[in-house]
């Protein structure tokens, strides 16, 4: 997926583009202000998820990853805490569910 920046005023004008691939978003600009702009747009965040498959057996409510972190979920077992991944496990999640 690729995302196009423009000024309202200027449609036809593209200032930057974000391309999502594998290892994250890479942010192309010329000048480096936008690029610095666009990247805090697409930070690495904090992601709530209130979805039973990440929550201890027996709990419920709302589980909050924090960036680089990640939960094993094995079927037939509770999943585990939250904790903080590799980058080379977070690299190999990426690539096994990256959809082009």
């Amino acid at each position: 997926m690729q995302v196009e920046v423009h000024r309202p005023d200027e449609p036809d004008t593209v200032l930057a583009t974000a391309t999502w691939q594998a290892g994250g978003v890479v942010i192309e600009a010329e000048d480096p202000t936008v690029r610095e702009r666009v990247e805090r747009v697409f930070r690495h965040t904090p992601v709530v998820v209130d979805d039973a498959a990440y929550r201890r057996s027996g709990t419920r409510g709302e589980v909050v990853l924090q960036p680089g972190e990640g939960t094993n979920i094995e079927p037939g077992k509770p999943p585990t805490p939250a904790s903080r991944w590799s980058a080379e496990r977070a690299d190999r999640v990426k690539q096994a569910t990256y959809l082009p």
